[in-house]
């Protein structure tokens, strides 16, 4: 008779975000070993991919010459390089120095000058960024490296690959809202994951059934800069060279196998603005599992191909 699984959590905070670690695993030994793995992990990719923390491996790159890099570090650059290809080049690591600008408008309320826009995008470009063997080479000195949209993503799947080979019934990790589960719940074929409403003060949109898969939502309701009359978007359209507002959208939601994918796709999409991201997914329907919502008199309505319940909003 297999015995039952023993069910602990852990929430902590990581990678700047709020991060949570579920194990159904053999006992509270194991379950604790594994909470305190999860959690080293998380710490040791916010010390390479941290794009605020100067000391980190990123920052730490020199311009203009090969230098080796870690393992962890070269698969995100060239999972980075992989996403770019795959979303028509909407996802784009290089726009550091965009971001960098971006967040001082939004600590000073001062818009930057067009002339400081085309500068920062000027620094920018995935072409400059090359990578030979485990060696990695900048060729803009201005240029700044941004994994602020695949980290997270990564850092989860990293953690999952901790608890399957430790062979634990169940698992689930999320760090600021990028999730991974695996295995199953007691009693449950599929775990039941809440999607959060993007608008402010609500809480679950409706809820979707993952069994070993990924989910992550991009948008910009919580991540702007205001400053006086305009709102600036966290989420950089580098086709465009501008902040991105969402195009129509309030949030786009996408599951997928792996974390990091799931993270770098909402991202890239919600860069793409509602026109171009929906044309994007629907010819991809058959592969990506996806919702994209936007807001119309105050009431959600939706473009999904996921299966949902309990939804709370309607579909476009």
């Amino acid at each position: 008779m297999h015995k039952k699984p023993v069910k602990s959590a852990k929430t902590f905070f990581s990678m700047g975000c709020d991060a949570k670690c579920i194990v159904y695993g053999r006992d509270d030994v194991e379950n604790r070993r594994l909470h305190q793995e999860v959690q080293d992990t998380l710490g040791r990719l916010q010390r390479t991919a941290s794009f605020f923390n100067p000391d980190s491996e990123i920052n730490r790159l020199p311009k203009g010459d090969y230098t080796p890099v870690s393992e962890e570090l070269m698969a995100m650059l060239r999972l980075s390089q992989l996403y770019h290809k795959e979303t028509e080049g909407f996802f784009d690591i290089s726009m550091g120095t965009v971001k960098a600008l971006w967040q001082e408008a939004r600590s000073t309320g001062l818009e930057p000058s067009k002339k400081q826009i085309e500068a920062a995008f000027q620094s920018s470009g995935m072409k400059k960024i090359e990578i030979k063997e485990n060696k990695v080479k900048i060729h803009d000195p201005t240029l700044r490296l941004d994994l602020g949209n695949i980290a997270k993503g990564y850092a989860v799947d990293a953690c999952i690959g901790i608890l399957a080979k430790a062979k634990v019934h169940g698992g689930l990790v999320t760090v600021g809202g990028d999730m991974r589960v695996f295995g199953s719940v007691p009693n449950q074929s599929q775990w039941k994951i809440g999607v959060q409403d993007p608008r402010p003060g609500q809480k679950i949109l409706g809820y979707v059934n993952l069994t070993s898969e990924a989910i992550a939502t991009s948008g910009n309701t919580a991540g702007s800069a205001r400053t006086g009359k305009t709102r600036l978007g966290h989420i950089i359209n580098p086709i465009e060279k501008s902040f991105q507002n969402g195009g129509g959208m309030l949030s786009v939601t996408i599951v997928s196998g792996k974390c990091a994918h799931a993270d770098a796709l909402s991202t890239a999409v919600f860069a793409m603005g509602l026109e171009k991201g929906s044309k994007y997914l629907k010819k991809r329907s058959d592969q990506i599992k996806y919702l994209v919502t936007m807001k119309k008199n105050g009431n959600i309505s939706c473009l999904k191909n996921m299966e949902m319940t309990d939804f709370v909003g309607r579909k476009a």
